[in-house]
């Protein structure tokens, strides 16, 4: 007990010393800006975006300023930006198929004609980015289309190489495919605590329960090592294969301590963005003497203001070994989606709809060397729907409003048929402690059993953020956030046919179970978080500061314990000590840090395992005459087999370091 409040008496002190530093930056920030009885002068930029290559207008391409404010532009590329104090900002314009555009802009007043002009990404480049761009706060990394399409990924974990401390291999689509942060081999808890974001929402594998049961074979989908166990991730982190990777935009990767609107994750974050709005028509198609992988995707412009709807589809085939093509594996994904932006010079809504499927095809394997019936199969396919955006209010209370709604729905299906039996023997089929007459099994039988998983996700958000600006390089920028996911499976689980068993023997057995028994998870979280930028004479001090708390709501039946309730304070601080300002050496040197709480909350296999069922045989006299034979088996069944003691997986992050570049 005494443990437990000295826990909550660190993080509340945590959540107090994060406050009370919000308070100090913002009283700072407002003692150095001029006083005036008068409110300050407000500004607004405003201009166009086009293409260098004909000066056609670019619509819906994004324009972010220093501050967090943002535009986009209309089917005209104009785009406005309103209340903005007197000051010189850094910009960045970002528009899918076009290099992204940085540079300075000064306001001393209205800016009306500030004409933006993109050049489309293609060989003629003289400069292009192939390796993943460093971010100091976090330890972050972003890897664009650029680098994307050099490495010709044939999964997501593929770009995972161009990250600091990654192994290059040959891009492999055989075995499951999950993200390892700060890993150098593979690591199930690892990939387990890896959030994956993608369009604003969740992947998640939380209500994966394809295992053939806890109690006697773990994780795995079969009691026999073959390749039906090497195609699952019950229990484990996100299969990424479904994702195609020549649909994505760009991927920031966040090893060190991340934003507290990211949760339950232990070990870091993948935030995924696919490609929406007007893009040229693209089609690839990579073969080697392992795979084959075919690629089209377009999007395009609806007349009269009416948005942009982008389609995509790939198909992929892969084998590790042409002589062994049932340990191969196959991919199809289509996407669809739409993105509009509505009052576009005035309180910009942006909406984007994502709608994708997934499956993986010719899922059945047979070994040369298995007998001539056996069989394992594997099939997993799924549907998505994302539906995320943007509102610029620019209120005295609010300045954005973002939101983000997701929906998945699975189905997978393990399917296996081997040999069982190698003698005559007794069978217990009980769910009932006690002792029973039971049947024979014959001494050789094909044994069937499928396990039936529909994994249905949902996830909900909603973001504030609240912008105080002092000055073009001094401000805060104070964000508010509450989410809800639901995580539940509605598949009839392991099924086989009656009185034939997938396995035999005294011992430790197992028993049908449907998943639609199963409670579905529920987890409400809030998160705090402020950044504050603080300019000092020629040097700049960044400090992102929050905190989360998250419940997950849990069967207290069936799970054996109460609701589990975590609270992440995180903070992560960049002073720039040198610049250009005040050295001609380098552009910039800074002092990095951060420190960070983070916690993954157990999934539906762990919070609600398999009941487990002993079998031992008290009498037993087989005779080719069934008037004459017997058999008598006492079963000991353990129906809740969960474990009281279960937490949520925790880790701590603590990190500083030097951050520098020279030139470039």
């Amino acid at each position: 007990m005494d443990a437990t409040l000295n826990k909550i008496y660190k993080y509340i002190f945590l959540v107090v010393s994060v406050l009370f530093t919000y308070f100090l930056f913002t009283t700072t920030a407002s003692a150095q800006s001029p006083k005036a009885e008068n409110k300050p002068v407000l500004y607004k930029l405003s201009g166009k975006i086009i293409s260098s290559e004909n000066n056609e207008p670019l619509e819906m391409a994004n324009i972010t300023i220093s501050t967090s404010l943002w535009a986009t532009s209309d089917t005209k590329g104009n785009f406005s930006i309103p209340q903005i104090k007197a000051g010189t900002y850094e910009y960045e314009v970002s528009y899918l198929g076009f290099e992204k555009q940085k540079g300075k802009i000064t306001v001393q007043g209205n800016v009306d004609n500030f004409i933006i002009k993109l050049k489309p990404l293609g060989l003629g480049l003289k400069e292009v980015v192939v390796t993943a761009q460093e971010q100091k706060m976090g330890s972050a990394s972003k890897i664009e289309q650029t680098a994307i399409q050099h490495i010709q990924p044939k999964s997501v974990v593929d770009l995972l190489q161009l990250l600091p401390g990654n192994v290059t291999q040959n891009p492999d689509i055989n075995s499951v495919a999950q993200a390892n942060i700060r890993e150098i081999s593979s690591d199930a808890n690892n990939a387990l605590g890896t959030a994956i974001i993608m369009d604003g929402a969740p992947v998640s594998n939380d209500a994966n329960m394809q295992a053939f049961s806890t109690a006697t074979s773990g994780a795995n989908s079969s009691q026999k090592m073959n390749s039906m166990n090497d195609q699952t991730t019950s229990g484990r982190g996100t299969d990424l294969r479904s994702i195609s990777p020549d649909n994505i935009e760009s991927v920031e990767v966040i090893r060190g301590i991340p934003s507290a609107e990211y949760g339950n994750l232990t070990s870091g974050v993948v935030v995924i963005k696919t490609k929406s709005g007007a893009t040229p028509l693209e089609v690839k198609a990579k073969v080697d003497p392992s795979s084959k992988m075919f690629y089209a995707g377009k999007g395009f412009n609806l007349k009269n203001k009416g948005g942009a709807i982008n389609i995509a589809a790939d198909y992929s085939q892969s084998y590790s070994d042409i002589r062994k093509k049932y340990t191969g594996y196959d991919r199809i994904t289509g996407n669809l989606g739409y993105s509009n932006v509505f009052m576009s010079q005035s309180h910009p809504l942006s909406l984007n709809l994502k709608l994708s499927y997934f499956r993986n095809l010719y899922s059945e394997k047979q070994d040369p060397q298995l007998l001539s019936e056996e069989r394992i199969k594997n099939n997993n396919e799924g549907w998505r729907f994302n539906a995320e955006g943007n509102w610029r209010l620019n209120q005295s209370w609010i300045s954005n409003l973002s939101y983000s709604f997701m929906a998945q729905y699975s189905h997978q299906s393990d399917f296996s048929k081997m040999l069982s039996g190698s003698s005559v023997m007794p069978y217990s089929s009980s769910y009932v402690s006690g002792e029973f007459v039971v049947p024979f099994l014959p001494s050789g039988y094909y044994s069937e059993y499928t396990l039936d998983g529909k994994p249905i996700d949902i996830f909900g958000q909603l973001k504030a953020n609240k912008i105080f600006q002092f000055s073009s390089e001094t401000y805060t920028n104070i964000k508010l956030g509450i989410e809800w996911r639901t995580n539940g499976n509605k598949g009839n689980g392991l099924t086989y046919k009656d009185g034939l068993p997938p396995s035999t023997g005294s011992g430790q057995a197992t028993r049908p179970r449907s998943f639609k028994s199963i409670p579905m998870m529920n987890n409400l979280s809030i998160f705090l978080e402020d950044k504050a930028v603080l300019r000092m004479k020629s040097t700049l001090l960044t400090l992102q500061a929050g905190v989360r708390t998250s419940t997950l709501f849990v069967d207290e039946n069936q799970a054996k314990r109460g609701n589990i309730t975590t609270i992440e304070p995180r903070i992560n601080i960049d002073y720039q000590i040198l610049n250009r300002r005040n050295n001609k050496i380098f552009n910039d040197l800074s002092i990095v840090g951060g420190f960070g709480i983070s916690s993954k909350a157990p999934t539906m296999l762990y919070l609600y395992p398999n009941p487990t069922y002993f079998d031992d045989i008290c009498f037993n006299s087989y005779s080719s005459d069934p008037a004459k034979q017997l058999a008598v088996m006492n079963t000991l069944a353990i129906e809740n087999t969960a474990n009281a003691n279960l937490k949520p997986a925790t880790s701590k992050k603590f990190e500083i370091g030097l951050a520098g570049k020279i030139k470039k």
